[in-house]
Formats: structure tokens, sequence, C-alpha cells
């Protein structure tokens, strides 16, 4: 009789998109000037104490076009990670795609990189995993593709992705659309 070695369990992880979703006005909003929403708070500390990786993966284009430079962004993390301490949460790991679409990578989303990234440094089970965003065109699009269930918030551009740009996404049914993310995280923790 062989040993048999059991694998281990992976892990689930709500993925969290940051500009429009997490906090800002939607579209871009300078590193130094991004906050979060008051309701991101909770949503975080749901997420931990559920026993999910929370994952942020966020396109940030404007560092290839010149505009902010990748140590401005780093330096907003790590401010962005003390405050959500502050309030009892943690952010498991950020993802950031530097690239503009002409630069063709494999991580802008709606392009899959981050996610099999992720997946793989985090031991994440993506199949039983969420992806929270306010953007049809780009995180309903990659969540379907890595087959991650896609939630769509209406803060940031969500409004507008459920309107005059769904047919850039309507290949994709959202799991849920939800008021903002703290909706979007205690529907997942009742299903």
């Amino acid at each position: 009789m062989t040993a048999q070695t059991l694998e281990p369990a992976k892990s689930r992880a709500i993925f969290l998109d940051r500009d429009g979703t997490l906090g800002g006005a939607g579209g871009f909003c300078h590193p130094d000037e991004f906050e979060f929403y008051e309701f991101t708070f909770e949503a975080i500390k749901l997420v931990n104490q559920a026993g999910f990786k929370a994952v942020v993966i966020t396109n940030q284009s404007r560092i290839a076009k010149g505009q902010i430079t990748f140590p401005q962004l780093e330096n907003s993390i790590n401010r962005l990670n003390l405050n959500l301490e502050r309030h009892g949460a943690t952010l498991d790991a950020w993802f950031v795609c530097p690239h503009q679409r002409s630069d063709h990578c494999n991580c802008k989303k709606p392009q899959p990189g981050l996610f099999l990234r992720a997946a793989q440094k985090l031991e994440i089970d993506l199949q039983n995993s969420f992806m929270i965003g306010d953007h049809g065109e780009n995180d309903m699009l990659v969540a379907a593709s890595v087959s991650c269930k896609p939630i769509l918030v209406l803060t940031g551009l969500g409004r507008g992705s459920t309107g005059e740009f769904r047919h850039t996404w309507d290949s994709i049914e959202p799991a849920f659309v939800a008021e903002n993310v703290l909706e979007a995280v205690k529907w997942i923790l009742e299903i």
C-alpha cells in the first residue's frame, strides 16, 4: 500500500478593483489623493474575518504614460495599508499592471495575467473566488475569463457599466450587482 499525498487546500479570494470600487471617484485619482470610501474598511474587515484572501488587482496605466511613478503608487499603497490596519482590516496583496493598452501585456485587465500570478503566488482557487469591480469591460470580463464569480458595484464607473457601456461586456452576466463593495461582500458571505 502506498501513501497518498494530499494537496494542501487552496484559499478562496475576493479580488478587488481599486479605483471606483474601494475608493476614489471613478476614473483617475492621483495616488497621493486616493482615499478609501468609508464603507471599505468594514468590507475588508468582513473579508478577513470570513477567511478569504483580500487581493487588489488594479490597472495603473498612468505609470507607463509618465503621469505618475511606481514609487508614488507604492507610497500610496503603504499609506492605504496603514489606514486599513488602523481600522482592523488587512489586504493580503496588491497586484498592479503599470502598462497601457498599446503595450499588449498579459496583465492589464481584462487580460488574466495578474489573476494567474496571484493564484499561483497565494495558492488561490480561482473557481471558488470572486471579483468585485466597477468596470464591466475590465473587471467583469477578466473575472469570467479566469472562472471567478463577477460582482459589479455601482460606485465609480458602475452605473455607466450597466447603462451606456453595457454593450462592451454584454456576453457576461454578473453574479450580483451591488450598490457598493460592502453590500457585495455581505452578499458573498450570505451565499
